[in-house]
């Protein structure tokens, strides 16, 4: 009598024990025992505010006839409808499930039902865990910098073409680059492969540094790494300097005056490269131009516009610059006030054609950067002019040929001082010569002969 009523009670307290702190697995006893019915995983882990248990239920994803399950193991038996191997995959699934949620729970004692089941799915591999900051490689995350980048369609492609050389330097080499690796032996790696795969320039090797480093300190600021290898100065490719060429202001003239009355195309592109030459504008910005973009100042035209390098950087990017008369003469040539501009590959192409025809037979020494290694050649000055030739031209023609001070020129091109600098190509005897008068000039000032 005293054991029969103490086993059933002895019974209901080790089921009760069971609930609150294992993992069960159950069959659906709602379903017909003639097909496979789903196994459920249950456990009751955690209370809620009022002190009820609540309960966990998962489908594990797997069915099973009922002859086949062994209800007091809680797992698979073989049998005519079970073999071996099919029983084993199931039961191992059963067992790894098992295991990871008390895992789970044991660390994170107060996790929500909800985001167990979803680390059951990423277990299962019915999802795909997301992955953690740590994990992401560079590639990874430099294609989650262009993604969430709200700047400007050509910095977005900027952007693209470097991530193009990283994956192309990863299948070169055969390593997935990480933030740990992100280190001034990488840049060498990484500058020599571009030198040798791709013939890059010094200058344009270090723009693509300059980019890396860019995402890598993005992904440093937002914890995805702690590697502070990149601050360092040697985390760089430094510029040098090559040769910039431009026309002086009497080969402009002789470029205007000249007869392309038989050439449309080539009068076009000469109205637009002059554009640039007399404005000082970039590519992206005189191509452009509208009559929206001329003001008048105290009778003075002006054109005032935003420029497109820098937008993203620069608190200001706007720059008002003056329309000299020999840009008012290419303005009345056209009813929509500017000529319409070609690609700019193809004003590239063009403008050498172009300032061939021109009587303009100066030789100039042309120092360019190929593979890394300096190169030095002499050639006819058209051979050597681009569409950034026309903003060197408008430089150097205020500062050398005008003595327009430095520091008004960087104000309406928009540059630094140091960026005008280094476009300035002065003619040292003249500049000796200048100096000289200069001085001669202060001392007649002080002495009281002026």
């Amino acid at each position: 009598m005293f054991l029969g009523c103490y086993r059933p009670m002895q019974e209901q307290l080790i089921t009760r024990r069971n609930k609150g702190a294992k993992v069960r697995f159950n069959l659906d006893s709602s379903k017909r025992q003639k097909t496979p019915v789903p196994i459920y995983l249950i456990y009751r882990y955690k209370k809620d505010e009022n002190g009820k248990r609540l309960t966990l239920k998962y489908s594990v994803g797997k069915k099973v006839y009922k002859n086949a399950w062994d209800a007091k193991a809680m797992r698979v038996k073989v049998g005519t409808r079970m073999n071996q191997n099919e029983a084993d995959v199931i039961n191992d699934l059963l067992v790894k499930l098992e295991q990871h949620c008390i895992q789970m729970v044991r660390v994170h004692p107060d996790i929500s039902i909800l985001d167990l089941k979803t680390e059951l799915d990423y277990e299962q591999g019915v999802k795909r865990r997301p992955k953690q900051k740590s994990e992401y490689s560079v590639v990874e995350y430099f294609e989650k910098y262009i993604q969430k980048s709200n700047k400007h369609s050509r910095t977005i492609q900027k952007y693209e073409g470097v991530l193009n050389h990283l994956r192309s330097l990863q299948k070169h080499t055969g390593k997935q680059y990480t933030f740990d690796m992100m280190k001034p032996e990488f840049v060498e790696d990484f500058a020599n492969f571009l030198y040798e795969t791709k013939e890059s320039s010094v200058n344009t090797v270090s723009k693509i540094i300059g980019v890396l480093k860019q995402v890598v300190a993005d992904a440093h600021i937002n914890g995805y790494h702690n590697n502070a290898g990149y601050l360092g100065k040697a985390f760089k490719v430094s510029r040098i300097k090559t040769t910039k060429h431009f026309l002086t202001y009497e080969e402009l003239k002789k470029l205007a005056e000249h007869d392309l009355s038989g050439n449309s195309r080539l009068s076009r592109v000469r109205d637009l490269w002059l554009v640039s030459a007399y404005t000082g504008l970039r590519y992206s910005d005189f191509s452009t131009l509208s009559t929206d973009d001329i003001t008048y100042k105290d009778g003075t035209p002006l054109l005032e516009l935003s420029t497109y390098k820098g937008h993203s950087t620069k608190l200001d990017t706007r720059v008002v610059i003056p329309i000299l008369p020999e840009l008012q003469a290419i303005l009345h040539k056209y009813e929509s006030g500017f000529p319409k501009a070609y690609s700019s590959q193809k004003m590239n192409e063009y403008v050498k054609e172009l300032l061939e025809l021109v009587p303009i037979n100066r030789v100039v020494e042309d120092k360019s950067n190929k593979a890394g290694k300096m190169q030095t050649e002499k050639g006819p000055l058209y051979k050597y002019i681009t569409n950034h030739s026309g903003r060197y031209t408008f430089i150097n023609m205020l500062v050398n040929e005008f003595q327009i001070p430095i520091d008004n020129v960087a104000t309406i091109t928009g540059q630094s001082l140091k960026v005008i600098m280094g476009y300035i190509r002065k003619d040292k005897n003249v500049t000796a010569i200048q100096v000289s008068q200069g001085v001669a000039k202060a001392i007649a000032v002080l002495n009281g002969e002026d």
